[in-house]
């Protein structure tokens, strides 16, 4: 459902290599308070209850939020990735329920990936901050709380050089392609022409 939503501005033929989210143990205090407000009214429920009519609409209430932001929680660790594509990067940015930010960039525009890991939980459980510089006008890319950035920073590092290396052999003819542009300079060239051409040094 998720994947849906991120992949559905992919091109013709663009295929996804992998999407990339937070590590989800960095989000254990933005799950500190969901958890609260969802248990909350279990522990208070009796003396909540004995309030009568207030004490039942805390319960619900209490309960009501802790609801809303699970889900908030679960939509943003989902909408917010890196996609890497055969063709591109496309950075998704869920700010809020109604505002996301997308920025992309192609593998010719990428001058330089760089990652960075601070302190001990970040050392510890191999998670940091991924750099991505652009050139021209295209903006910046940077991704916090990546589980493994070095891998990432291989990955991208290899589509690089695949799609360099497809792009060089693009440029060379196929035997069948070769065959028809000879055909083609023989008619208009006729055969002596041709045969010139052919013997120019």
């Amino acid at each position: 459902m998720f994947e849906r939503q991120l992949t559905r501005s992919l091109k013709e033929g663009e295929e996804v290599i992998r999407i990339v989210r937070r590590y989800p143990g960095s989000l254990l205090f933005s799950a500190l308070l969901p958890v609260i407000f969802l248990l909350s009214p279990f522990f208070f429920l009796f003396p909540l209850l004995r309030l009568g009519f207030f004490g039942s609409l805390g319960v619900v209430v209490l309960f009501g939020l802790g609801c809303i932001l699970t889900v908030r929680l679960i939509v943003f660790y989902s909408l917010n990735a890196l996609v890497i594509t055969s063709q591109r990067l496309i950075d998704v940015d869920q700010r809020g329920f109604f505002h996301r930010e997308v920025s992309e960039s192609t593998y010719e525009k990428i001058q330089d990936v760089s990652f960075s890991m601070k302190g001990i939980s970040q050392t510890l459980f191999r998670y940091g901050t991924l750099r991505i510089q652009t050139a021209g006008a295209q903006a910046n890319l940077e991704i916090r709380c990546v589980k493994n950035p070095e891998q990432i920073q291989e990955l991208i590092a290899k589509q690089q050089m695949e799609l360099h290396s497809g792009s060089t052999d693009a440029t060379e003819l196929s035997a069948e392609e070769l065959l028809r542009v000879a055909t083609r300079l023989k008619e208009e060239l006729g055969e002596d022409g041709f045969q010139s051409f052919v013997k120019k040094p």
